[in-house]
């Protein structure tokens, strides 16, 4: 069994609009309408990339989410604004039914790397077994 998945998506980032910050702003008819937008985005590119499931899931649960963003950009975030815009993604994983849910007992442990000025931006997810 593989101790880890590895799951790059290129050119595709967090939509800093599904932030917590961001949709603070935000009416509440536009506020859902963005962060549904996004998990549609997610969503699609779970499917296009691992159709019916990801294999390691099958494992048990807890697991770990090592998420990296590589921004083309230089501009600093905020990295809790950061992992609150990865939401989308993690929820449309359970929408698809990747994932039972995302609570703490199924995804034990969330961490955040952010490299600025990439010449290849993008979202890199590494999902391993908790202890």
């Amino acid at each position: 069994m593989t101790d880890s998945l590895t799951i790059v998506f290129e050119n595709e980032v967090p939509n800093m609009k599904t932030s917590t910050n961001a949709k603070s702003r935000l009416h509440w008819t536009v506020k859902g309408k963005v962060v549904s937008d996004d998990r549609e985005r997610w969503g699609w590119l779970w499917k296009v990339e691992y159709g019916n499931g990801l294999w390691f899931l099958r494992n048990e649960p807890p697991y770990i989410f090592d998420w990296t963003v590589r921004w083309k950009d230089k501009r600093n975030r905020d990295p809790d604004n950061v992992i609150s815009a990865l939401k989308s993604a993690t929820d449309s994983m359970v929408e698809l039914g990747y994932l039972e849910d995302d609570r703490a007992t199924i995804i034990r442990k969330v961490s955040l790397e952010q490299e600025f000025g990439s010449s290849d931006p993008g979202t890199e997810l590494i999902i391993s077994r908790a202890g």
